[in-house]
């Protein structure tokens, strides 16, 4: 949420962040995820043999080798939730990947299932033949669990980001917001858009400088993003949201941008990970960590009512 001390408080700013507000203003008029009551309880179906409640369900034959963690809430299995798919990087698995990013937890505590996959192979890695894949199982947990098919949303970590790249300009049927996260790209070529965050650290070892300006800079040119306004800049964090003075109905483009490392990976970690021992998380304490600020970006972001 906006500090109290944001720049966003500030008229000269309203135009800057249109689109923001926009999506703050669209998000109320959406029931919150989990109040909604769900017709008939959830059903197994295909190879989602179980619906829980439950912290983890674990889920394999679904194609491609890949299995899946699905977290449960009490009240998903009653109401209609959303589900947030949060998928790791090269190496890690998507045990690594929820004791980083905690996305799981905070969506117990919000309303969302989490579906965190591992991608197959000796280390993990995926490739782009499993992106359908996953978003097949995706649309399967969708009926299975009766989610709130506005409150759909995609984040990924290095490999992840690749992946979370392609669903927000292959997919946006599916996904409501996405947030590509240590991993470069660019504003989708057949047009598409839907409100973005991207996290990004400036000292990533593998994605540089140059990369991390032209990815911003495609969104900014693409969706003609003319207007800029910092939102905070405190414990090497800087988020920065953009917008249209044109068209106020443009999507949300938020940037995280951070100087935090890790003694595993360097600047290619995860902000603000709990375990400051473990490679894949970023050594730095920070107010703002990954998964929390992805969540609240997705609360704020669902598709239009």
């Amino acid at each position: 949420m906006v500090p109290e001390h944001s720049n966003l408080r500030r008229p000269r700013a309203l135009v800057a962040v249109t689109a923001v507000v926009l999506a703050l203003v669209t998000s109320a008029c959406i029931p919150k995820p989990g109040t909604q009551p769900i017709s008939s309880p959830p059903e197994p179906s295909g190879c989602i043999t179980s619906v829980g409640p439950a912290t983890k369900l674990v889920f394999a034959g679904c194609g491609g080798d890949i299995t899946y963690n699905v977290s449960v809430p009490t009240q998903c299995t009653t109401h209609a939730c959303g589900l947030i798919l949060d998928v790791h990087g090269w190496t890690m698995s998507g045990d690594i990947q929820e004791r980083n990013t905690q996305i799981a937890a905070i969506g117990r505590e919000e309303g969302f299932i989490v579906v965190q996959p591992t991608a197959p192979g000796s280390p993990p890695s995926w490739s782009s033949t499993h992106y359908p894949l996953v978003a097949d199982f995706v649309e399967q947990a969708i009926d299975v669990w009766r989610v709130d098919s506005r409150r759909v949303h995609v984040t990924g970590f290095s490999q992840g980001g690749a992946m979370t790249n392609w669903m927000r300009c292959n997919r946006t049927d599916l996904f409501a917001s996405a947030a590509p996260t240590a991993m470069s790209g660019s504003a989708c070529a057949n047009g598409n858009n839907m409100p973005t965050m991207y996290i990004q650290g400036v000292d990533d070892i593998f994605i540089s400088q140059a990369a991390i300006d032209a990815t911003i800079a495609s969104y900014v040119n693409v969706y003609g993003l003319d207007r800029s306004i910092v939102l905070f800049d405190e414990d090497g964090v800087t988020e920065t949201g953009y917008g249209s003075s044109t068209d106020p109905t443009t999507p949300a483009f938020v940037t995280v941008i951070h100087h935090h490392t890790s003694n595993g990976v360097v600047g290619h970690c995860v902000l603000g990970a709990p375990d400051p021992a473990d490679p894949y998380g970023c050594d730095q304490y920070t107010a703002h960590p990954h998964g929390r600020l992805i969540v609240d970006f997705f609360l704020s972001n669902p598709k239009a009512a």
